[in-house]
């Protein structure tokens, strides 16, 4: 039974085909729709023909093709005598012709004008636009002022096609004030907002996303327009040691920006030279707005690293080191001192020389040691650093030795810096303990540091794995297989492994939970990515020490099983079109 919508449609097409002349003398067939149809991957799609002006068929003689594949029966619908409907399901992500056409074995008459039976509706297929995600805006500093240039970037969710892509608008609101809008294909855009930055008013920005199938928005962000600066990190940094405040040091600086665009917040940081961890100074001991900042409980006579930060809305980069060393510290004791007495030749007296000196060797702290692979095998170099405490004089430095411990042989270098390698024979001894300690001395004494007693093992990094591929499979396109190349042999020990992959445009990466990976694999299977969606993957691995993380490897995962189950046709579009002319010029 026709539907009343169908016999609307029908006489839609009669009442758009003039009874005489055009059209009427040049075909025979008509399609509704007419024009080219984007349609939605994993849709279906309906079309209807009907017979105009000629009664050389009926409706049983008309037939679909979907570009050179003739659609089964099982998916027409006759509506009267002189029309059918078809409805396909929309699947791939190719454009297609979905052609009307009579048999022409009809007549002589439909055999020799084919051109006047057949008519076509061209289809491109794609996606509706994915909701934009983790939107984020600055505006940066430049000279003395904020620049009018409001940049954003985002990630984008979901797929899309060449026949529909996707295209983005970022909006930027200036409220009670002014819009401004500029659209791109990419994740990233800036708009001018004029002059001058709008200080002290509220922005709404969002990101649109949208194509031929839909559009969709970002969530909406609405905050104060100083909330998106990033100002220059603080200028001419200077630490100023006094000899009144031996582990309290000045510290002053010049802020990037006048404070009539508001006040700062700062953050500051130092460490000792040749220590690897910062410390933080609590963010509740640092006053808004200042420029200066006396540092506390730092160690006397010592060299110091010292950066600055600071936010209005964004924090600042951090800026250049300044180095400085803290003041002498008050003697709590008697001065320890050298006396040496010599006889002055040829005179009735002695000479007597007193030098100064500094405290005893401090304990050497984080001794941090390390085997790297070279080639195919770890190196039998042993490096190990650690950070020095305490002072010294000129008079009296202090030396460190490395010592290490292989069963019953010995290794030890000296040095008076704060590094040093030894060499460990010719092959490294794998599956071994090894016992390392540094020990400082000079000439008021010695100490040493903590002894560490591990399996050699443990001190090892290796290269990270290669020759990363990820493979998309059209049975599993949220799951792609990852394999790799561990980068030692397994008779050196079994690799942990940990694997982490983000979508291009995303500045998050996500991680696999440690629990699910296995040791000593080369394949893992990545769980609950998006279809059809560029990724980056990387994976490290650990003997002893993290590797390195591999380099990047992108790959893009398959389309849904779901939406891409029918066959793949032979021909594309221009293949249709180009034979479909063919047949016409033959004629």
């Amino acid at each position: 039974m026709v539907s009343a919508g169908e016999l609307l449609l029908l006489a839609g097409l009669v009442l758009a085909v003039p009874a005489k002349g055009g059209f009427s003398q040049t075909n025979h067939l008509v399609t509704a729709p007419q024009t080219t149809q984007f349609l939605e991957i994993g849709s279906n799609f309906k079309a209807t023909c009907m017979i105009i002006n000629t009664t050389e068929v009926t409706a049983d003689d008309l037939y679909w093709k979907l570009s050179e594949t003739t659609v089964s029966k099982e998916l027409y619908t006759k509506l009267n005598e002189s029309a059918i409907s078809v409805t396909i399901p929309v699947t791939s992500g190719k454009s297609q012709w979905l052609f009307c056409r009579a048999k022409e074995e009809k007549s002589s008459y439909v055999y020799l004008n084919p051109g006047k039976f057949m008519y076509g509706v061209l289809l491109k297929k794609g996606y509706p636009p994915g909701k934009p995600e983790n939107v984020s805006c600055v505006a940066v500093q430049e000279k003395t002022t904020i620049s009018s240039t409001f940049s954003c970037q985002w990630a984008t969710v979901g797929r899309q096609t060449s026949d529909v892509p996707t295209e983005y608008t970022l909006n930027v609101v200036v409220i009670h004030s002014q819009n401004y809008s500029v659209s791109t294909e990419g994740t990233h855009a800036q708009v001018d907002l004029g002059d001058t930055y709008p200080h002290f008013m509220n922005l709404e920005v969002w990101v649109e996303a949208h194509n031929k199938l839909g559009k969709i928005e970002s969530e909406h962000i609405t905050q104060d327009a100083n909330s998106f600066v990033k100002t220059n990190p603080p200028s001419d940094i200077k630490v100023i040691s006094e000899k009144d405040f031996p582990t309290s040091p000045l510290m002053n600086w010049t802020q990037p920006i006048d404070k009539t665009y508001g006040k700062l917040k700062y953050e500051i940081r130092f460490c000792a030279i040749g220590s690897p961890n910062w410390t933080y100074v609590p963010k509740r001991d640092i006053a808004m707005d200042i420029q200066s900042f006396r540092l506390q409980s730092l160690q006397p006579y010592t060299e110091y690293i010292t950066q600055v930060r600071c936010q209005l809305g964004d924090w600042s980069d951090w800026s250049d080191n300044t180095t400085t060393k803290t003041a002498e510290d008050r003697p709590t004791s008697k001065p320890d001192v050298w006396r040496t007495i010599a006889e002055v030749d040829g005179k009735n007296e002695r000479r007597v020389q007193f030098v100064s000196m500094s405290d005893p060797p401090g304990k050497p702290e984080n001794v941090s040691c390390v085997a790297v692979q070279e080639k195919t095998t770890i190196s039998s170099t042993f490096s190990c650093q650690w950070a020095t405490v305490g002072r010294q004089t000129s008079d009296v430095p202090t030396e460190y030795t490395l010592n290490v411990v292989v069963i019953h042989q010995n290794y030890s270098v000296s040095t008076e810096g704060t590094h040093a390698q030894v060499d460990l024979g010719d092959t490294y001894p794998h599956f071994m303990n090894l016992e390392v300690w540094v020990e400082a001395h000079n000439k008021l004494g010695k100490i040493e540091s903590e002894h560490i007693t591990q399996d050699a093992n443990s001190f090892v990094k290796t290269n990270p794995p290669s020759d990363i591929k990820v493979i998309s499979e059209k049975d599993f396109p949220t799951s792609p297989l990852m394999n790799w190349t561990q980068p030692i042999d397994k008779t050196y020990g079994k690799l942990k492994y940990e694997i982490r992959f983000c979508a291009i445009g995303s500045p998050n990466w996500t991680y696999v939970p440690k629990s699910d990976i296995a040791m000593d694999i080369q394949s893992f299977r990545l769980q609950s990515l998006q279809p059809y969606t560029e990724y980056i993957t990387q994976v490290r691995c650990q003997l002893g020490d993290w590797s390195d993380w591999s380099d990047n490897t992108t790959t893009k995962t398959a389309e849904d099983q779901k939406l891409a189950q029918a066959k793949e046709e032979n021909l594309d579009m221009h293949q249709v079109l180009d034979q479909t002319l063919l047949e016409l010029n033959n004629l």
